[in-house]
């Protein structure tokens, strides 16, 4: 399928040691392994790594998907499965992740913008309440969204037989929605060919927008159907035809990893929301001392008798009041560009050869286009390096082509990573400026 596969463990503990050593992009997890970590402990444990997992396995019974949704997995299949499935299922887990990452950074910038709303917002269960709840089907609310009609009537009769509730059918794109809106369903089975100019794949980007989950349903598995129908980054991508086991799982998944989602959000909003918080306190604090400040010194100059201690707390105290009345000024909401800058990715490196060829083409991977065209260049200033570290990049200018590559030489090169930067930012065609550097093992970003 041209998927790298970096790893191959078979117990929970590698799985765990080879996902935090090699951070890949997806992990394909069994739930029966060997050793004493099962598969659903090692998915947490890397799930908090921020890697998405998907869980490969014979078992669906109602025990194993309780403890397999409590870490959130991307993806559910149970064996046997045929390759078509396998494949739907890596590309939505992907494109799923990297939607919901997007996610993550318009909640940030909300709580940011809005710190009131999220005060007396309730933060959600606590993840213990989450691990501990039952399967909670009677009260799911399911939508079905089918062009056939004895096709839909079997479904809702298969998932009703689950205990599921299916509050509404619809036979076209326009009724999907307009019911959404109505019914607001916890989860949407949809299939992609329906009646009407508007089809699964438009009317699935527009329920995602409410904040549903949908999941496609569909006889479609055309490389260029799926590719379209993942950019709205569903829940999940079924094939038609599939078996209760897989349906009951896959949509159990999707009610898990759509419970602690929000549970996610509303910790991380409030979490901002107090971060705001202990602000305003430091600058009340900082404000009403060197109000003091300023009054002594004041006080002390009416009645002539300042000392050169009121002289000097009297200057930082004026500087500390007009810092905090400055910062009272409400910043401007950032604004979208009318087209996205062309940003250049400085990477000084000195004796790298063990990690500069993934970090190079780890960020090579980034979606950010303008035009169909990369919308970044990576410049690698190699700052006198006695290794392998030149070879290497010399080797992925044929791999990368938004790859460039300056070099120092003694005498010039041990000076500095200031030096090194500022030979890359000499031949940076960017407007925006990242800069990555390594500093005591940790990848900073600037």
């Amino acid at each position: 399928m041209g998927y790298n596969v970096l790893k191959i463990a078979s117990s929970g503990e590698d799985a765990i040691k080879f996902a935090a050593e090699i951070r890949p992009d997806l992990v394909l997890m069994d739930i029966i392994l060997k050793g004493n970590i099962t598969g659903t402990e090692a998915a947490e444990k890397i799930n908090s790594l921020e890697i998405p997992v998907i869980f490969l396995t014979a078992y669906s019974d109602d025990k194993t998907l309780v403890n397999a949704k409590k870490s959130s997995p991307y993806g559910y299949i149970v064996k046997p499965y045929d390759s078509p499935v396998l494949e739907v299922s890596i590309e939505s887990a992907l494109k799923k992740y990297a939607s919901d990452q997007k996610e993550m950074d318009r909640v940030r910038l909300k709580a940011i913008e809005e710190p009131q709303s999220n005060k007396n917002e309730k933060v959600g269960p606590d993840s213990k309440s989450l691990e501990n709840s039952p399967l909670e089907s009677q009260e799911t609310k399911l939508m079905i969204v089918e062009d056939e009609f004895i096709t839909s009537m079997d479904l809702n009769d298969k998932l009703d037989e689950m205990g599921y509730n299916v509050v509404n059918m619809a036979a076209s794109g326009y009724q999907a929605v307009e019911r959404a809106k109505k019914f607001n369903p916890d989860v949407f089975l949809m299939d992609i060919v329906l009646q009407g100019d508007m089809d699964g794949i438009e009317a699935a980007d527009k329920i995602g927008q409410l904040g549903i989950p949908v999941i496609f349903l569909t006889a479609h598995a055309d490389k260029e159907t799926v590719e379209t129908a993942l950019k709205t980054a569903p829940y999940g991508y079924m094939i038609k035809p599939f078996d209760e086991d897989k349906l009951h799982s896959t949509v159990e998944m999707v009610l898990g990893k759509k419970r602690s989602e929000k549970v996610k959000y509303e910790k991380l909003g409030a979490k901002i929301s107090s971060k705001q918080d202990e602000l305003k306190m430091e600058k009340t604090g900082v404000f009403f001392v060197s109000a003091i400040f300023i009054s002594l010194a004041a006080y002390g100059f009416i009645i002539k008798d300042m000392t050169w201690l009121a002289y000097l707390l009297f200057i930082p105290a004026c500087y500390n009041i007009f810092l905090c009345i400055i910062s009272l000024k409400k910043q401007e909401k950032p604004t979208e560009f009318d087209n996205p800058p062309m940003v250049s990715i400085l990477i000084p490196a000195h004796n790298e050869e063990h990690t500069i060829e993934r970090c190079v083409m780890s960020l090579s991977e980034m979606d950010y286009y303008l035009n169909g065209e990369k919308n970044f260049e990576i410049i690698v200033i190699n700052d006198g390096s006695t290794d392998d570290t030149g070879k290497l990049l010399e080797n992925l200018k044929n791999k990368v082509d938004c790859l460039r590559i300056v070099t120092r030489r003694p005498p010039r090169s041990g000076k500095g990573k200031g030096y090194v930067l500022n030979d890359g930012v000499k031949i940076a065609r960017g407007e925006a400026i990242a800069v990555l550097m390594q500093i005591h093992g940790l990848i900073v970003i600037f």
